[in-house]
């Protein structure tokens, strides 16, 4: 079973049993000869035929000469003609009229008498056929005068129209090319960060030179007229290379860094006016903490700046404790440092660690007051007296006075402050430096996303309206007529 070309093929034999009278004859009258032996093509064979056979060859098979008008494929219409005349006589001595005489309409046209026939053919036995509708088949008798003889040339002509049906190309050919044009315009919607937006622009391309591949296999080779389909896939493929090189700008400025500064009137077209039109927004606080992490994670790895803080301000006051011990005092004092120590850090760590995350956070001007209210808490400290060590009722009384006693710890401890104040202002500006280079960077991938959004807008407009003309412009699809069909139905 040929499924494309719809044939069936059986491989077997065909047994023919027929009587036929003329072989029969009457020995005694013929010198009694029973046996006779003939030639195979002096004797009569039946004709039996497959009807249905698919190299079927009628009585008559004529191949005339169409000129074919493609400006319109895959939904054209041919006109195509067949002229019957006489090559050896004139129309004195040969005259042709129509079968159907009844239904000649009489017709003059340039001093020429016409006879034409709205259905010249007959039907009756008309198979249609898969890919053509045949709408009309007029015949129209022609008598013509020529220099060359004193008498008229009769011909008929059937004009025959021929109009391709739309259901195989428009599924197989035309609706993939309307969904790669589509994928066209959705390059622009796919994210700068994806990194797949040229390779998608280079497989639609791919894409769209296999369908040109394809189309000139189908298509016969002329320069007279350009196909529909061809001016369509034209059409797409220039949109296509433009989304290809418009991408590649984009990307440029979608990459761009801080050191490139931004035209104030790129600034003013892209952010403050098309980008509020074009319904595209931005989180600045995204963009601040993104300067966060990044300064986090490419300047101290996994710790917070608070957390430094935390085991600086450890570490600072550990140190401190025992810079001040002498080896007479080592054994003595060993057990106080370490308590005291101890005390300094689960006071101080987290009063830091509060700072430092407000700090990162922005609030840079509250963690310093902290600080501040700290520092002075630890010099009105040093004025009190040792017997208020005794009230229990107050335990922040009880550390201040814990630090007053240990006076070259209470010292290692302002310096400690001192320190934190002084990384919290570089917290502050480092943050702040570069929130102000993520902001920069922001606003340049804020632009690339506001001119995809253009390019988004402008290609599915461009591809929506050269479809919608390319669709619209086909005569079939405004032509209501039926095809003929055999006259017995």
């Amino acid at each position: 079973m040929h499924e494309k070309d719809q044939v069936l093929t059986i491989n077997g034999w065909l047994i023919h049993h027929w009587h036929d009278y003329r072989l029969e004859w009457n020995p005694a009258q013929y010198g009694n000869i029973t046996m006779l032996h003939i030639p195979g093509q002096l004797i009569w064979l039946p004709d039996i035929i497959l009807y249905n056979k698919s190299t079927w060859e009628p009585p008559v098979v004529y191949n005339s000469v169409c000129k074919m008008n493609i400006e319109w494929f895959p939904y054209d219409e041919q006109h195509c003609d067949m002229k019957f005349g006489s090559w050896t006589f004139g129309g004195t001595e040969l005259d042709l009229h129509h079968l159907e005489s009844d239904d000649v309409e009489r017709v003059v046209v340039a001093n020429d008498t016409e006879w034409r026939v709205e259905m010249g053919v007959d039907l009756s036995e008309y198979q249609e056929s898969v890919e053509w509708d045949l709408m009309s088949a007029e015949g129209t008798r022609h008598k013509k005068w020529y220099p060359c003889c004193d008498y008229p040339s009769i011909d008929i002509t059937y004009y025959l129209r021929i109009r391709r049906k739309k259901l195989f190309y428009t599924i197989n050919l035309t609706t993939p090319c309307i969904g790669i044009a589509v994928l066209a315009s959705f390059v622009f919607y796919l994210p700068s960060e994806s990194h797949n937006k040229i390779t998608l622009c280079i497989s639609v391309l791919v894409s769209l030179t296999v369908f040109f591949l394809l189309l000139i296999e189908i298509v016969p080779p002329t320069s007279v007229h350009i196909p529909l389909i061809a001016k369509y896939l034209m059409f797409t493929m220039v949109m296509v290379t433009l989304s290809v090189v418009v991408t590649v700008f984009v990307q440029n400025v979608h990459y761009r860094s801080e050191y490139d500064p931004m035209p104030y009137w790129m600034r003013y077209l892209f952010i403050h006016f098309l980008g509020r039109y074009l319904v595209t927004y931005r989180n600045r606080a995204v963009i601040y903490r993104n300067a966060v992490y990044n300064w986090m994670n490419n300047t101290h790895g996994l710790d917070s700046p608070a957390e430094r803080l935390h085991k600086q301000t450890k570490k600072a006051i550990l140190e401190g404790d025992q810079s001040q011990n002498t080896k007479a005092s080592k054994q003595r004092r060993l057990g106080k440092q370490n308590a005291a120590g101890s005390t300094y850090v689960k006071m101080l760590a987290p009063i830091i660690h509060k700072c430092g995350n407000q700090a990162i956070h922005g609030n840079t001007n509250r963690a310093l007051l902290h600080l501040e209210k700290f520092r002075l808490s630890l010099h009105a400290s040093a004025t009190l007296k040792c017997s208020k060590i005794s009230q229990p009722s107050n335990s922040y009384r009880f550390f201040r006075v814990s630090f007053v006693n240990e006076n070259d710890t209470f010292s290692t401890s302002l310096d400690v402050v001192a320190r934190a104040q002084a990384n919290v202002r570089y917290i502050a500006s480092t943050l702040a430096e570069n929130s102000k280079n993520e902001q920069k960077r922001a606003d340049w991938r804020f632009v690339a996303q506001v001119i995809d959004r253009i390019l988004l807008i402008s290609f599915s407009c461009t591809i929506f309206l050269g479809t919608a003309i390319a669709m619209l412009s086909v005569p079939s699809f405004r032509d209501r007529r039926l095809p003929l069909t055999t006259t017995s139905d």
